[in-house]
């Protein structure tokens, strides 16, 4: 039960790191700023999020993505192709 919890946790976390990476510096942290605000907790409790040190709820998921304006915790996301191309379109 641990390592599949371990594994949410890794997998949870890795989105989340690969969304961040789609932002600018700026944009990066008004998002965590947006995200502590709404979900009512402290900034330590995001970074633990994104650092994979504590599993990321439900609820302050939804609130990411409801932030985001899109799905950050899908498994069928890959970051690499396309939160890139997104990117490209929209400096275009």
């Amino acid at each position: 039960m641990e390592t599949f919890i371990n594994d949410i946790k890794h997998r949870d976390a890795k989105l989340l790191c690969g969304y961040l990476k789609t932002l600018s510096y700026q944009e990066s942290v008004e998002f965590v700023d947006e995200v502590v605000r709404a979900a009512g907790v402290h900034r330590r409790t995001f970074f633990n999020w994104k650092y994979m040190c504590c599993r990321i709820p439900l609820w302050a998921k939804e609130i990411m993505e409801n932030i985001a304006g899109r799905t950050i915790f899908s498994p069928t996301i890959n970051f690499q192709t396309d939160y890139d191309n997104d990117r490209v379109a929209a400096e275009v």
